[in-house]
Order: C-alpha cells, then sequence, then structure tokens
C-alpha cells in the first residue's frame, strides 16, 4: 500500500488482503461491516488480521469506525482494480462489459436497419462496429477473470 505525499489529492493504491477487504465493504448495501463479518467473510484466521486491515484503510481515509463498532466507507471512490468494475446487486461486474453491451446492441441495430432498408452492400461499413463489439467482449471476459472474490456475496 503506498500514498503519494506529493499530492494531496492522490488516492491511495491498496492491494491484496486490503483491497478485499475494501471491495467487501463497497459491495455491502450500507458500504459498512463489522471485524467479524469481514473476517468470517474473507476467510481470516482470526479477528486480529480483519482489524490489521481495517485500520490499514482507516489510515488511509478510507474507513471510518463508527460508535456501533461497524466499519463505513467514508470515500467509496474507486481504488486499486475497483475502478474498472461497478456493482450491481452486490455483484462486481467489469465497467466494459455493460458498455460491451451497450454496443453489440447497438451494432444488431444497426445491421438489421442496414438489410431491411440499406443495400446489402453498406454492411460492410458496420464491420468496425462488429470488430469493436467483439474486443469489448473480450476484454470484459478478461476483467471478469481478474475481479477479487470473497466468500460471501452480500
Amino acid at each position: 500500500m503506498s500514498i503519494s505525499k506529493n499530492r494531496p489529492d492522490a488516492k491511495p493504491e491498496i492491494e491484496g488482503s486490503t483491497l478485499r477487504v475494501c471491495i467487501y465493504l463497497y459491495s455491502r448495501r450500507n458500504n459498512s461491516a463489522g471485524v467479524l463479518q469481514v473476517q468470517r467473510a474473507l476467510g481470516f484466521s482470526s479477528p486480529s488480521s480483519a482489524i490489521f486491515q481495517l485500520q490499514k484503510l482507516h489510515e488511509c481515509g478510507l474507513v471510518r469506525k463508527g460508535v456501533d463498532g461497524l466499519y463505513h466507507l467514508v470515500r467509496p471512490e474507486k481504488v486499486g482494480l475497483l475502478r474498472f468494475f461497478v456493482i450491481i446487486r452486490g455483484v462486481l461486474v467489469p465497467r466494459l462489459l455493460v458498455y460491451a453491451l451497450i454496443v453489440s446492441v447497438l451494432t444488431f441495430a444497426l445491421l438489421i436497419w442496414l438489410v431491411m432498408f440499406g443495400a446489402p452492400s453498406v454492411v460492410l461499413a458496420a464491420l468496425p462496429s462488429v470488430a469493436a463489439s467483439i474486443v469489448m467482449w473480450l476484454e470484459a471476459r478478461r476483467l471478469w477473470t481478474l475481479r477479487p472474490r470473497y466468500l460471501d456475496s452480500q
């Protein structure tokens, strides 16, 4: 974990277990969890491991400990791998997957329109869009395999 001392607006670079804890908090509906919830969800061997990771996030200014004993994500900004994902119903989904879906639907609509109302030879004009759609799906699949996972999908 490193934070640039030269730039006050620099985002902390977190990785490993700390990133997994951050993702776990980010994916929860209220962006908060207790030490035991983090320990169980991420499979830490002891509560002290979870506390250590939560304290690292606290030092970065990403979480705060509430009076209820829960750790709350105060800066739910995207750090590390998290910047390439959105959370939909508690599931990390690559942003590129959403874009690939949109481009594919628009490409399909363009091809239908060109076949129905244009000359069939004009369909070749849609090939760059088809190629872009294929590349986006492949990259989204690659990101899907890189997504950090944890045991509890809450």
